[in-house]
């Protein structure tokens, strides 16, 4: 069985991923696996740079202030900001810190690489 945690700011999420955490059982954290996926060398980089360019980058660091304000003003470029699509698929080779893993979901088939281009 898979619970998935969702809500808005201070509604209890982590209080209650505490909780489960505390009672042994597993946790993936969405905003964990997140940063991780656009850490330096993170696995969603080239995909963002493909779809929003270098004014978004930092070096080879993804500058999170450019990016938020480019998605948070243009509708459009939110839309491609699918990083969904990149943490369906990242359990299968994350774990909650962000290192290799095996997917605490059990198996699951080889995905595409998403695309963040319109």
């Amino acid at each position: 069985m898979n619970i998935a945690i969702t809500g808005s700011i201070a509604t209890g999420k982590s209080a209650v991923t505490s909780y489960l955490k505390a009672k042994g059982y597993p946790v993936v954290d969405a905003d964990v696996l997140s940063r991780a996926l656009t850490a330096e060398g993170g696995a969603a980089l080239p995909a963002i740079r493909e779809a929003f360019g270098d004014a978004v980058f930092s070096g080879d660091a993804l500058d999170r202030k450019a990016l938020g304000a480019r998605v948070f003003s243009d509708l459009q470029a939110r839309a491609r900001l699918l990083l969904f699509r990149s943490l369906r698929t990242s359990p299968c080779s994350l774990n909650a810190d962000g290192k290799a893993a095996s997917s605490p979901f059990g198996s699951s088939p080889a995905r595409p690489k998403p695309s963040l281009r319109a």
